[in-house]
């Protein structure tokens, strides 16, 4: 790849739009950054000093408004995804007011946004060397379907010579991930409890599968909490347009991708077909049990896994309806193997959950296809048209 050029973008699938990037400039020059203005209209100090011009658009039909990075808010490494893919930094938004003249907004009403900076070279290899996550996907279905209600929008897609910057909304409550195993007691008061959080999230996912859209890397960390409380998907870097009938193949040269954790056995195994729309409903099942539980469910999906083994194989997810005061037959023998010890505290939980809600994770939760629930009867499950009634 030449300097300044960029990878070979995806080719569109079915009716996907086309990708909108536009030029920018990182570290502009010869901008002047005024301070913002008091009520009365007359200049006043700048409310965030040593803020200045980090990135603007270069398209002179756009160029509409810049960004300022806000150094007190520390970057995220994304080096995880491949090694020197890029970083996420956080901002605030300057509106242009002249020709080459931007506004310092005041803190109190400065709109933030999070700008993804990916290394154009590091994306190049990756994708030469088979890698599923594209960004250029990304960008296309953040820009087709992106409403702030189901999926995460964007502000702008913009590159320079060496690198894709993605510049999103800022997600006041962060992931889900921060409230499942950080702030589980405030799902209640702030989300409006389990039901809500699942409900909303079952909302997204048929907005995706109504776009004939599968998400196919469903998981807590793609699940961003906005300021209004508000879950919306983000990343469609994996996501792949459903064909008709919802059977799909997987990628014929790349095997397995994803998160063994949040995706169903069959996907897990390497197989070549499985159901695109059970794909996402499998991971908000996942969720759903972290949400109640505040457990990571397994490892991966597979019976090599003790605890996928003790919830889905030996019915330790359905304990909580027999009204028992110890697992079933089979999940007791599990335990018993178990040498860590490890399982207990996991198969407490699992008696103390809510019966409705078990019976929901089970009819989703199964090794056998065929056999799980779909999206319309988890919709009438008894919890959520419990759920529903209260609300």
């Amino acid at each position: 790849m030449k300097q300044g050029q960029l990878p070979e973008p995806p080719l569109p699938e079915s009716d996907d739009p086309p990708l909108r990037l536009d030029p920018c400039v990182s570290r502009p020059t010869g901008l002047t950054v005024l301070p913002p203005c008091r009520s009365s209209g007359t200049a006043g100090e700048s409310a965030s000093p040593g803020l200045s011009v980090d990135l603007v658009n270069a398209n002179p039909l756009r160029c509409f408004q810049a960004y300022a990075r806000i150094r007190e808010m520390a970057p995220v490494d994304l080096g995880h995804h491949y090694p020197g893919w890029g970083l996420v930094y956080f901002a605030v938004v300057l509106p242009r007011v002249g020709e080459r003249e931007f506004a310092m907004p005041h803190e109190e009403s400065a709109e933030k946004v999070a700008v993804k900076r990916l290394s154009k070279a590091a994306v190049e290899e990756f994708l030469a060397r088979g890698g599923h996550e594209n960004p250029f996907r990304e960008i296309q279905r953040m820009q087709w379907l992106g409403d702030n209600q189901h999926v995460l929008g964007i502000v702008e897609a913009l590159h320079d010579e060496d690198y894709l910057y993605i510049v999103m909304p800022y997600c006041e409550g962060g992931s889900l991930v921060r409230w499942i195993f950080g702030d589980r007691d405030r799902i209640g008061d702030a989300l409006g409890g389990s039901a809500a959080v699942y409900h909303n999230l079952l909302e997204n996912i048929e907005y995706l599968h109504r776009h004939g859209v599968c998400h196919r890397d469903f998981s807590p960390d793609n699940c961003m909490v906005l300021k209004n409380h508000r879950i919306v998907l983000n990343d469609l870097a994996m996501s792949f347009r459903m064909p008709p009938g919802d059977l799909t193949a997987t990628d014929p040269g790349g095997g397995f991708f994803g998160k063994p954790a949040y995706l169903p056995p069959e996907v897990v195994s390497g197989y070549r077909c499985f159901s695109a729309s059970g794909c996402d409903l499998w991971g908000t099942a996942v969720v759903l049990f972290n949400l109640v539980t505040g457990e990571v469910a397994w490892r991966e999906s597979l019976p090599t896994d003790l605890r996928f083994r003790y919830l889905v194989l030996a019915g330790g997810l359905s304990s909580s309806r027999r009204g028992r005061s110890s697992p079933n037959e089979r999940a007791a023998e599990v335990l018993a193997d178990d040498g860590s010890g490890g399982l207990r505290s996991l198969a407490e939980k699992c008696l103390d959950l809510n019966p409705l809600v078990s019976d929901l994770l089970e009819g989703v939760l199964r090794l056998d296809p065929n056999e799980r629930w779909e999206t319309r009867r988890v919709k009438s499950s008894l919890w959520l048209e419990a759920f529903r009634q209260l609300g």
